[in-house]
């Protein structure tokens, strides 16, 4: 269950604050939220979240952003493993701008953009000692970018 935090620096335009997988997900509880976007992905099995009055099922493969502050629970529904990332940088109050929504949105692997693959990759450049941090700045965006363009669900679009 590696989780690392603060990979590359804050002070980029977008960072990673925390990222993680092969994580056996517990319940969790954040009747204020999180302070900063976070992406949490079924690996395996699957789980519950209940935002926005709404409950979730998030299968293998799927996942969700969660904006900051937005409150929320998840629990696996049987045993749940996940993978997740956590974003910050000097203009993450531009990311609704960038997903076209200040809402939760749910994402989906696809044949031609894994969500997953980029945590696994991400992770094994770090702990390889490979990774760039500008590089990581750009790919966080294009992340962002994916889910802009082939989220399964954006709600509450914004101007």
């Amino acid at each position: 269950m590696p989780s690392y935090c603060q990979i590359i620096s804050s002070a980029l335009p977008l960072s990673l604050e925390s990222i993680g997988n092969d994580w056996i997900q517990e319940t969790i509880e954040r009747p204020d939220g999180y302070p900063l976007y976070h992406w949490i992905q079924t690996t395996a099995g699957q789980g519950e979240i209940w935002i926005d009055g709404q409950n979730i099922l998030l299968k293998e493969g799927q996942g969700i952003l969660i904006p900051p502050h937005m409150p929320h629970t998840y629990h696996p529904t049987d045993s749940w493993e996940t993978c997740f990332a956590t974003f910050n940088g000097t203009i993450q109050e531009q990311i609704p701008k960038i997903l076209g929504t200040d809402q939760w949105i749910l994402g989906e692997n696809t044949d031609k953009y894994s969500y997953t693959d980029w945590i696994e990759q991400t992770l094994e450049r770090y702990k390889s000692y490979q990774i760039n941090s500008l590089t990581t700045s750009k790919d966080i965006y294009s992340f962002l970018q994916q889910l802009a363009q082939n989220n399964v669900h954006a709600h509450a679009k914004i101007a």
